[in-house]
């Protein structure tokens, strides 16, 4: 089934079995940016892609490059293969088709794939710093409980003073 997935490594709303990953969409709407910009044809362009890229994201480019060269529109051809691209990035892409702005959309894209991946990245920090106080705090209890605790057992036995009955509770 569908689902949303995270966004660093994770599957990006797309189907499961297929899905296409964050850092692999941003780097092929890139290459297509790239493209697009400097005036390359599509078809050419993604096929020699497709040579150097890895992988699941070569195949991807060299499967876009076969439908462009058959005569399809790269919005045909995305939505071909709308099991590896989100519905979001197909929009945007349709967008920019109708306006003759491709590249300023695959801008936008590509900036905010970069500005959610900051996000999460700022947000694991923010997140991990709390749990790491914590387990500091849990250790230093720990090593107190059972390693100075003792120490300080015998010192009352040592001055022959009888501990409070809070100290007390490991004997």
């Amino acid at each position: 089934g569908t689902h949303v997935g995270t966004v660093a490594g994770a599957p990006f709303l797309s189907q499961r079995s297929q899905a296409i990953t964050v850092e692999q969409l941003l780097a092929l709407n890139e290459e297509i940016r790239a493209l697009a910009r400097a005036g390359i044809p599509l078809d050419k362009g993604l096929r020699a892609l497709g040579g150097d890229l890895p992988g699941r994201l070569g195949r991807l480019a060299q499967s876009l490059s076969g439908r462009l060269e058959r005569g399809e529109g790269l919005l045909e051809a995305l939505d071909a293969s709308s099991n590896s691209f989100p519905a979001a990035y197909r929009a945007i892409v349709s967008a920019g088709l109708r306006a003759g702005r491709l590249p300023i959309a695959l801008e936008s894209i590509s900036s905010s794939i970069r500005q959610t991946t900051e996000l999460r990245r700022t947000l694991i920090v923010a997140i991990a710093y709390p749990f790491l106080l914590v387990g500091v705090a849990t250790a230093l209890f720990v090593f107190s409980a059972f390693h100075t605790m003792p120490v300080i057992r015998s010192l009352f036995g040592l001055l022959d003073v009888a501990p409070p009955a809070w100290y007390d509770w490991s004997s």
